[in-house]
């Protein structure tokens, strides 16, 4: 630093110490307080070495161009990138948009900018680190949220949608939304930033549509859970959102006071079909012959079906049974196109339509099925689970409605060999009680 005599000092010589990591930290002051070059004061800006009270100093700079400096160095100290967050010129923001190494909460507060150059900036920043590996979720405690609470992100382009799905949700003790979005790549953005547990996302929306964030959503968080809140029943559609990586379809043709359910169900990782899908979309949306299509896991798949039978009960509680009978009928549709005509799933499916019908006072209808259910799998009985024992405790209940007690006590004796076998105790005093009840 002796050496140096800033007096005699021009241009390049500022130059090369301004822009050279290695220069005494006392040197880069004197040059950033006494030079009269704006452009050597920019390469100070930049210098990763330059001393902090420089660039807090530099950061209100007349000049844009030096703020802009600063925002660039990757030594910028929070403080005072919080300053150039706020900076008046949309240029600085802009560069400190750009900036990788700033920390996520001020690069979150930058995509909510007013400007729109910069909030894209910003976005397109926080995509890039989640493409390269880097977490965009924001920091613990960054979001008040209530303990407990399913937190819900809600992406609908219509105001007055929004506001419907709104009201319902705030009714709900258990759900807590933590914003609305209308377009597709503010959604990516704001799942990313804000880390809801569930996404209700609209297919129709400006720009990227819903389908294709979800796919980025669960790119970069496949544990989201997303739920399609569309008026779209068509095939492709519903093919597209399930292969994007949906978690449910929720048409908005259905009550809205439904959909607290349905987030409850899909959060707590089961899946969500529409009752109002019916078995021909789903068997154009399944059916063989796409090189497209997806890779289910045996897991979800059951989960799918397990969904729908929990549907398809509540339905017979409000006495939907048409309803019911629909569900009923995807579900074995499912399960046939998942399993193959002989499985036991497949056959439980048909178990489950007879109970509808059985609830519906159909007796004899309800017999037919779970009887085509048995002749379906011809070992479906020689194994002792819960599926033959469902099938065969129902076959009893059909026919002790219809009157026939002897029938009913061969069932049940069949479902009481079964549940011995099983070593359930409860069940099994349950089914010599149904036996001696016949008497």
């Amino acid at each position: 630093m002796s050496d140096f005599d800033f007096a005699n000092s021009g241009f390049d010589a500022q130059r090369r110490l301004a822009a050279n990591p290695g220069t005494d930290s006392g040197i880069l002051r004197i040059i950033s307080k006494e030079t009269r070059f704006e452009s050597i004061l920019v390469t100070v800006a930049e210098n990763r070495s330059t001393p902090v009270d420089v660039l807090s100093r530099l950061v209100n700079h007349a000049s844009s161009d030096v703020r802009i400096g600063v925002a660039d160095n990757p030594e910028c100290t929070a403080e005072i990138l919080q300053i150039l967050k706020d900076d008046i010129s949309v240029d600085v923001r802009y560069s400190l948009a750009d900036n990788h190494n700033i920390p996520l909460r001020i690069l979150h507060d930058l995509a909510e900018d007013d400007n729109p150059y910069v909030a894209d900036r910003a976005l397109r920043t926080l995509n890039n680190r989640s493409r390269a590996g880097i977490s965009v979720a924001p920091t613990v405690g960054s979001e008040e949220t209530r303990s407990g609470s399913i937190t819900v992100l809600v992406a609908e382009d219509n105001r007055h949608i929004q506001f419907l799905i709104a009201s319902v949700l705030k009714g709900d003790p258990e759900l807590e939304i933590l914003g609305t979005t209308d377009t597709g790549d503010d959604t990516v953005f704001q799942a990313a930033r804000r880390g809801p547990s569930v996404v209700l996302m609209d297919i129709s929306m400006p720009g990227m549509d819903g389908v294709e964030a979800t796919n980025k959503i669960k790119e970069n968080n496949p544990d989201t859970r997303i739920i399609m809140v569309t008026g779209s029943d068509s095939v492709d559609d519903i093919r597209r959102a399930f292969r994007a990586g949906a978690d449910g379809y929720f048409l908005k043709s259905t009550p809205l006071s439904e959909l607290p359910r349905c987030i409850r169900t899909v959060f707590s990782g089961a899946c969500w079909l529409d009752p109002g899908i019916s078995s021909t979309i789903l068997r154009k949306c399944f059916e063989t012959g796409h090189s497209a299509e997806p890779t289910i896991k045996a897991g979800d798949k059951l989960m799918a079906i397990d969904t729908m039978y929990r549907q398809i009960d509540d339905l017979v509680v409000e006495e939907e049974f048409e309803q019911a009978i629909l569900v009923c009928r995807a579900a074995s549709f499912l399960s046939e196109r998942f399993f193959g005509r002989k499985a036991k799933v497949t056959a439980r499916c048909l178990a489950k339509l007879a109970d509808v019908y059985y609830s519906m006072r159909e007796f004899q209808n309800s017999e037919h099925l779970l009887l085509q259910a048995m002749e379906s799998n011809e070992d479906f009985l020689d194994e002792a689970d819960e599926s033959a024992d469902y099938v065969l405790s129902s076959l009893g209940k059909m026919s002790q409605a219809a009157g026939n007690m002897q029938q009913a006590e061969l069932y049940y004796a069949w479902s009481l060999r079964i549940r011995e076998r099983m070593g359930n105790s409860e069940k099994i005093q349950e089914a010599r009680q149904r036996i001696a009840n016949l008497d």
